[in-house]
């Protein structure tokens, strides 16, 4: 693991580089007073992380991250520094992966780059890790961010209309709860909520993110259906994730988790299908027809899933562990019948809204998982008796 440290202060650096040498495994640390350094010893290749400072002579941070990515899209872009001005945070929004405040606690910096290390390590495709570091902020659907642009722009800006519209939307809710958990906003409790993490970065932030994600469009043909597909079935498995944790008794943060866990399950999906739209919806048209499962054809095709992608993103931004989990396990029944009611209650939502197939409950008993088994068919049967309720009134 190669690790860039970049500040104008060589004290700083001499700090930082001496406290994570101490901590890390064997990590190779190195440093730059300036931005053009840093672009030079990045371009002689084999980096893993950067770390820089905001305010820098010359090239800053934010024009610094922004030349990392487009130039150098796999590297890990952290943010360190002391300033969180408004205009700072706009302007590297969308290249920082994650933002931590001086001073930090080095804890929090290991833990970051060894979960980096952790994810590089498993994606074994350039491809997809290149797309992954250019996923700055994935593609909104034009006519949500039209509703919010008008809500917004209206006299009286209704924050629950807001609301219902930005949780339409799995990429632009990524994004907030990206912005409210990092250190900008220097809160001591991890946001899990989307609503909550709106009233964090505040009105005028959400707009910024909305009209941001405007600007980036699924590629290729436009009579493309699968991002509204995907959209509304993320929509639909946060829906029942709701209602089933209602049905578990689940308390306020799982409740929380495993809702905001149903509207970003498939983040990978949706990066994939944005950096990768031709291959991508061949594969999904393949998997349609029953020979083989998306996720057979994900790791034959890209060495890699959509959940291992999405939880990847997710991670690098900076979300709650627990609601990475949710994304991470959500293919996995063996992992999650051992896990939390959340990563149990986002597998069981998606796998109803998908259709409930057999072949899970045969693989959970294979896997000596039958009580797991049991709680799916349970919460399936209650869906359908409660479907069949709302069509009889």
């Amino acid at each position: 693991m190669r690790v860039l440290l970049v500040d104008d202060d060589a004290q700083v650096l001499r700090g930082v580089t001496r406290i994570m040498e101490c901590e890390s495994d064997g990590w190779a640390i190195e440093s730059a007073l300036s931005g053009i350094e840093a672009l030079q010893i990045l371009d002689s290749g084999g980096y893993n992380v950067l770390v820089s400072d905001m305010r820098m002579p010359g090239m800053d941070g934010a024009e610094l991250l922004q030349q990392v990515q487009d130039r150098h899209p796999n590297v890990l872009r952290v943010v360190l520094s002391g300033e969180a001005s408004r205009e700072t945070v706009m302007r590297v929004i969308h290249p920082m992966h994650q933002y931590l405040s001086k001073p930090c606690d080095p804890g929090k910096l290991i833990d970051v780059i060894r979960k980096a290390e952790i994810y590089q390590e498993t994606i074994h495709s350039t491809e997809v890790l290149d797309a992954l570091g250019k996923a700055n902020c994935l593609p909104s659907l034009s006519d949500i961010v039209i509703e919010i642009d008008s809500v917004l722009e209206s006299k009286h800006c209704d924050s629950e209309m807001l609301g219902k519209l930005v949780l339409k939307d799995p990429t632009l809710s990524a994004k907030i709860l990206q912005l409210a958990n990092s250190a900008i906003f220097g809160l001591k409790q991890p946001v899990i909520d989307i609503e909550q993490a709106m009233s964090v970065v505040g009105v005028d932030m959400v707009r910024a993110i909305a009209m941001s994600s405007s600007l980036f469009k699924f590629s290729g043909s436009s009579v493309n259906t699968l991002p509204q597909q995907l959209f509304k079935h993320s929509i639909e498995v946060a829906g029942i994730c709701r209602q089933l944790a209602r049905w578990e008794r689940a308390d306020s943060v799982t409740s929380k988790t495993v809702f905001s866990g149903g509207l970003l399950h498939d983040v990978g999906k949706i990066l994939l299908l944005n950096a990768f739209e031709e291959e991508y919806t061949q594969l999904m048209q393949s998997a349609s027809k029953g020979a083989q499962s998306l996720i057979e054809l994900e790791t034959s095709k890209f060495a890699a899933t959509h959940a291992g992608v999405g939880a990847y993103l997710l991670d690098m931004w900076g979300l709650p562990s627990s609601l990475v989990e949710t994304v991470a396990a959500h293919h996995s029944p063996a992992i999650c019948a051992r896990s939390s009611l959340a990563c149990q209650i986002v597998f069981g939502a998606n796998w109803i809204a998908s259709g409930a197939d057999e072949a899970v409950l045969r693989s959970c008993q294979t896997e000596n998982c039958d009580d797991f088994a049991a709680k799916l068919k349970s919460w399936n049967q209650k869906c359908v008796e409660e479907r069949k309720g709302d069509l009889d009134e």
